[in-house]
């Protein structure tokens, strides 16, 4: 009996998807993507990273568009310009994110600083 699939997942097109957009960068897709390309044919994409997932294909994808120039990354497809216009806005916010979380365990730390021994350990206890 055949193996019965609604398609591929979400993960797997987003695999395929970083998998064509590296790629690009390789120079294997030089005349950018076709127009008619859904998006599961971005998961039947042919994985050359097989050892990766998707986080490490996106680290991998982010670290080679931070070295192009801007003037570089505008002869590149739009799909990859968009994925890079994307990413950027995603990375500000988590940095944003982290900066507020770093500096509320800071406020916390010197905040527990300030109490005595047995305030803490009531404070643990709650």
């Amino acid at each position: 009996m055949p193996c019965m699939s609604d398609g591929p997942s979400q993960s797997e097109i987003d695999r395929g998807h970083l998998n064509m957009l590296l790629d690009e960068l390789d120079g294997k897709h030089a005349s950018g993507y076709d127009a008619d390309a859904s998006l599961s044919d971005w998961a039947r994409h042919e994985d050359q990273r097989p050892n990766k997932n998707n986080n490490d294909l996106a680290v991998e994808l982010c670290g080679r568009l931070t070295k192009l120039s801007k003037t570089k990354v505008g002869t590149l497809s739009l799909e990859m310009q968009i994925w890079w216009r994307d990413h950027q806005r995603f990375d500000k916010r988590r940095q944003a994110a982290e900066r507020l979380e770093r500096r509320a365990k800071q406020l916390r730390t010197r905040a527990l600083a300030k109490l005595t021994p047995a305030e803490r350990k009531a404070l643990r206890h709650r």
